[in-house]
């Protein structure tokens, strides 16, 4: 079978021939990653092309960092900063979506830096958007605000 593909532009010395195996990405869509992979047998080289669910290979993580506001003692705000906590948890089982979910709070209640730190995990980018506008994060989002003066956030792909 011959399959026409349209192959992006590489750069031929990445490419090892002396490894048993090795593939490439050919094309991305929404929910899917194409590959071509190579397989090396003695002198026989076996191309086939795949089509993979995109999540086998990336997922799409969300870390966000919470400063909260000034409170007027220090058991209130520990209250807010678990109320919180405990919002932000409830989201695992509320969006499908959310793969894991990580919340951590600072070990001093006054320690000067951020309070709460955020970590999730995604299949896709399409994924954490289902995530950022479902109704149930908004309501935690709107607890956030209410009780934050700063916040720091890094989405990356791995």
């Amino acid at each position: 079978m011959i399959i026409d593909i349209d192959i992006p532009l590489c750069n031929k010395d990445k490419l090892n021939f002396s490894q048993p195996e090795f593939y490439f990405l050919i094309k991305e869509e929404q929910n899917a990653e194409y590959l071509l992979f190579l397989h090396k047998t003695g002198s026989f080289l076996t191309l086939v092309y795949y089509q993979y669910p995109i999540n086998i290979f990336v997922m799409f993580n969300h870390i966000v960092l919470f400063k909260l506001k000034n409170f007027q003692n220090d058991q209130l705000k520990s209250e807010i900063r678990d109320q919180i906590k405990n919002a932000l948890l409830g989201l695992k089982e509320k969006i499908s979506e959310l793969k894991q979910i990580e919340v951590g709070a600072h070990y001093e209640i006054n320690g000067g830096s951020f309070d709460i730190s955020l970590i999730t995990r995604f299949d896709s980018k399409s994924g954490f958007e289902v995530y950022r506008d479902h109704a149930e994060h908004l309501k935690v989002v709107d607890l956030v605000r209410a009780n934050t003066i700063d916040r720091a956030v890094v989405d990356y792909l791995d």
